[in-house]
C-alpha cells in the first residue's frame, strides 16, 4: 500500500544529509576552487554578526565612561579602539559579504547547469529509446527539468548560503546567551525546530506535490502547445477548437496542481505553531534580561550584549524562504543524481566489435520476437528474413504488421524479444552501436523537421562531414530537391522555419526530400546500409517515380532497404518480402510475386485500381503484369 501523501514528505527529508553531498559534488564537478571557497565563506561571514554583536556591547558600555572622563581620557580611548574595531567588522562584513554575493553568483549556474547536464546526458546515453516511453521515468524527468525551477536551481546556493551562515550564527549566539544564564538560549528551541520542520515539509510536500502533478502537468503543457503554437494553429482556428484547447489547459493545469496546493496549506498549522513559539520564547528571554538589569546583576555593555544576540537567536528561524527552497534544491539534487544513476544501468548496448565495412555479404534476422514495452502483442513473432549485400529490399504489408518496428531493430533502438539479428554472421548486439549506426543512412517515416539552416538539416546524416558544396548539392538533386537550394537568396544559410527572421517554410514533400538528400549524405560519406520508411509518401506519383528513379541509380551496390505503402516504388525493388502477423509470408520479385496471385498481388491491384488511365502507376500496372 502507498503511504498517505502527508507521511512522503517526512520520509523524504531523511535524506537530506545525502542529498546535500550531491550539491557538493555537482558544485566540485562545476569548479573545484571555487566550491571550496563557497564553503569556506559561511563561516567566515557568519562570525562577523557575533562578533560586531560583542564589540558594539562592549563599545556602548565604555561610553558613559569615556563621557566623564572626557576627551584624551583613557576611557575614551578605549571607546575610540572599541568604535575603530566595529567599523573595521562593518566594513569586512560588507566586502566578505559582496565577495560571497560574487562567489556564489558565478558558481549558482554553473552548478545548475553541472546538475541540469548531468540529467539530459543520462537521457541521452542508453543506446534505446525504451526508456523514452515509461511514463513514470517521463513524469520524473519532466518534473526535474520543469522550467518553473530553474531559478532554485540557480539560487540554490545562495539560499545554502544564508541557510548555514544563520546556524553558525545561531551557534555563537547560543554560547553567548548561555554564558549569561545556561538554560536562557533552550526558550527559542521550539521556535528553531517548528520553524526548521515548517520550512522543509512546505519543500518536501511541494516536491512530492509537484511530482504527484507531473503527469498532469505534462498534459496541460501539452494542450497549451496546442492553443497556442503554430504547429497546430490551422486544425484549431479551421475546427474552431482554440476556446475549447484554452478551457481544456486551465481544468488539466488546475486539476494538475491541486495536490501542491495541499501540500501548502497543510503546512499552515506548524506555521501558525512557530510564531507562537517564538513569541513566548522572546518574552522569557527578555524577561530574564530586563529582570537581571534592573536588579543591577548585569552591567550596561551585557545588556547591550545579551539583548541583541537573544533577537537574534529568535530571529535563527525567520531564514525560512532560504530554508524552503535550499530544501527544494537539495532534494532536486539528490533526485537527480539518482536518475543519473538509474539511466546509467540502462545502457543495453555493450558491443565494442567493429563495424567498419558492414554488410560484406547480408543482414539476417533469426526467429526475432518483439513486444513493445508494457504490453504483450507481439509485432513481430519469431521472424526470419535474410538481406542481401548490396541489393536493395522492400518490405510491405497493412498498418501494424511490424515494418517500422524491424527498422527500429535493425537501428538497435530496441532489442529483440526473442531471436537475434545477424551481420555478416556476427550478433548485431556485439557491434559498437555507435560505430553500427555510422553505417546507416536512415529517413523514419515521422522523420524531424528541425528549424535549422538547410545545410544543418542535410549533414546531420554525418555530423562529421565537412560543409562539402559540392555533396550536399549531389544530394540534394538526387533527392528531387535542386530547387530549394536555387529559390533561396540565403542558400544554404537559410532556417527552415518561418518562425525566425529570414527564415522560410517548406511543404511536405519538399521536406520528404530534405530528409531524402540527409540519408543520402550519408551514404555518400561511407554508410553501407540505406534504411527508407516511406521515403516518397508526401510526393505524387510522378514526381514519386521520378526520384525513386535517382535514388535507386545513385546508391547502386548500396544495401538498401525500403518500406512503403507505395506500390509504385516498391515495385522497382531486387527483392520484395510482405509481412503479415508478424512474419515474412511472401518473399521475391515483382514479376514472381504478381505471377503466384498471393498477398502482394491482390494488394497492388488495389492501389493500381485507383489510378486513372494515363496515371503513371496505371501505366507501370498495364505494361508489366499482362
Amino acid at each position: 500500500m502507498d503511504p498517505p501523501a502527508s507521511d512522503v514528505p517526512r520520509r523524504k527529508l531523511r535524506r537530506a544529509g545525502s542529498d546535500l553531498t550531491q550539491v557538493i559534488g555537482y558544485c566540485w564537478r562545476a569548479n573545484p576552487a571555487a566550491t571550496i571557497g563557497v564553503l569556506i565563506f559561511p563561516v567566515a561571514v557568519g562570525a562577523l554578526p557575533l562578533l560586531q554583536t560583542i564589540f558594539n556591547g562592549l563599545l556602548v558600555g565604555e561610553i558613559p565612561a569615556a563621557i566623564n572622563a572626557g576627551a584624551g581620557s583613557p576611557a575614551a580611548g578605549r571607546a575610540m579602539d572599541l568604535l575603530m574595531i566595529v567599523a573595521a567588522l562593518l566594513v569586512s562584513s560588507t566586502v566578505l559579504g559582496q565577495a560571497d554575493e560574487l562567489l556564489t553568483g558565478y558558481l549558482g549556474p554553473r552548478f545548475a547547469l553541472e546538475a541540469r547536464r548531468g540529467v539530459t546526458d543520462s537521457v541521452s546515453a542508453p543506446a534505446g529509446i525504451t526508456h523514452l516511453e515509461d511514463s513514470e521515468l517521463a513524469d520524473e524527468i519532466s518534473f526535474i527539468l520543469a522550467p518553473e525551477r530553474e531559478w532554485i536551481w540557480r539560487a540554490a546556493l545562495g539560499f545554502g548560503q544564508t541557510v548555514f551562515m544563520s546556524w553558525a550564527q545561531g551557534a555563537g549566539y547560543v554560547i553567548l546567551l548561555g554564558s549569561f544564564v545556561w538554560w536562557l538560549p533552550l526558550v527559542a528551541v521550539p521556535g528553531w525546530i517548528l520553524d526548521w520542520k515548517n520550512g522543509a515539509d512546505y519543500a518536501a510536500g511541494n516536491l512530492y506535490g509537484g511530482q504527484q502533478a507531473a503527469a498532469g502537468v505534462r498534459r496541460a503543457r501539452y494542450l497549451k502547445q496546442v492553443a497556442a503554437g503554430p504547429a497546430s494553429a490551422k486544425e484549431t482556428r479551421a475546427f474552431g477548437l482554440a476556446a475549447w484547447t484554452v478551457d481544456r489547459f486551465r481544468s488539466q493545469w488546475a486539476d494538475a496542481m491541486q495536490p501542491v496546493w495541499d501540500s501548502n496549506r497543510r503546512g499552515l498549522s506548524t506555521l501558525v505553531g512557530a510564531s507562537t513559539a517564538k513569541v513566548v520564547g522572546g518574552v522569557a528571554i527578555f524577561w530574564v534580561l530586563a529582570d537581571a538589569a534592573l536588579a543591577g546583576r548585569i552591567s550596561l555593555a551585557a545588556l547591550a550584549i545579551y539583548a541583541p544576540a537573544g533577537l537574534r537567536l529568535l530571529q535563527l528561524g525567520y531564514f525560512g524562504d532560504a530554508n524552503t527552497y535550499f530544501s527544494q534544491a537539495t532534494n532536486l539534487t539528490g533526485r537527480a543524481r539518482d536518475l543519473e544513476r538509474r539511466l546509467g544501468s540502462l545502457d543495453s548496448a555493450p558491443g565494442d566489435a567493429p563495424a567498419q565495412g558492414m554488410p560484406r555479404s547480408e543482414i539476417r534476422f533469426e526467429g526475432v520476437s518483439f513486444s513493445y514495452p508494457g504490453t504483450s502483442e507481439l509485432i513481430l513473432d519469431r521472424l526470419d528474413l535474410r538481406i542481401d549485400h548490396g541489393k536493395s529490399l522492400a518490405v510491405v504489408g497493412d498498418n501494424g504488421a511490424g515494418k517500422t518496428t524491424l527498422i527500429k531493430l535493425l537501428c538497435r533502438l530496441y532489442e529483440p524479444t526473442e531471436g537475434r539479428i545477424l551481420v555478416d554472421e556476427v550478433p548485431l548486439t556485439d557491434l559498437d552501436v555507435g560505430a553500427w549506426r555510422r553505417r546507416l543512412g536512415v529517413i523514419f517515416q515521422d522523420f524531424v523537421r528541425w528549424e535549422l539552416p538547410l545545410c544543418d538539416n542535410l549533414i546531420f546524416g554525418a555530423s562529421d562531414a565537412e560543409r562539402d558544396a559540392e555533396l550536399l548539392e549531389g544530394a540534394l538533386a538526387d533527392a528531387g530537391g535542386g530547387d530549394l537550394l536555387a529559390d533561396r537568396s540565403d542558400r544554404w544559410q537559410t532556417i527552415l522555419s518561418r518562425g525566425f527572421e529570414g527564415g522560410t517554410d517548406l511543404s511536405g514533400g519538399q521536406w520528404q526530400k530534405v530528409a531524402l538528400a540527409r540519408a543520402l549524405v550519408s551514404v555518400r560519406r561511407g554508410a553501407g546500409l540505406l534504411v527508407l520508411d516511406e521515403p516518397t509518401a508526401s510526393l505524387d506519383v510522378r514526381a514519386e517515380a521520378a526520384v525513386f528513379d535517382r535514388l535507386l541509380s545513385a546508391v547502386r551496390g548500396v544495401t538498401t532497404i525500403l518500406v512503403s505503402h507505395r506500390f509504385n516504388t516498391v515495385r522497382r525493388a531486387d527483392r520484395i518480402v510482405v509481412i503479415a502477423d508478424g512474419r515474412v509470408v511472401e518473399e521475391g520479385s515483382h514479376v514472381e510475386l504478381m505471377a503466384a496471385g498471393g498477398r502482394y498481388a491482390t494488394m497492388y491491384r488495389l492501389q493500381a485500381d485507383r489510378f486513372v488511365d494515363g496515371d503513371t502507376m496505371s501505366e507501370h500496372a498495364g505494361s508489366s503484369d499482362a
